[in-house]
């Protein structure tokens, strides 16, 4: 169980977020359960939405951030590509 948990640090530090929330629900749905009774397992089981919440969260600000520059400059990949080749030939036409 605490090599899952050292997995599921190792995963959140590089950003492996599906992977995470997989060893989460691991580690909530069929280690945990083995364990009951122990302080580490009962601190870890209030710990558990936090860590879920704090993966969510991390996963939706790269996503957003990624996914804002992606679709704004698809969008408008056209219309720059057009602009800036009126003022190329325009520039070189002279």
């Amino acid at each position: 169980m605490l090599q899952e948990y050292c997995r599921l640090n190792d995963q959140m530090e590089h950003r492996e977020y599906y992977s995470a929330l997989k060893t989460l629900e691991l580690l909530e749905h069929t280690y945990l359960p083995r364990v009951r009774g122990y302080i580490f397992s009962e601190l870890l089981s209030t710990e558990i939405p936090k860590i879920r919440n704090s993966i969510q969260n991390q996963s939706r600000a790269e996503l957003t951030v990624s996914d804002y520059y992606r679709i704004t400059l698809g969008a408008h990949a056209s219309k720059v590509y057009g602009a800036l080749l009126v003022c190329y030939t325009s520039v070189h036409m002279r």
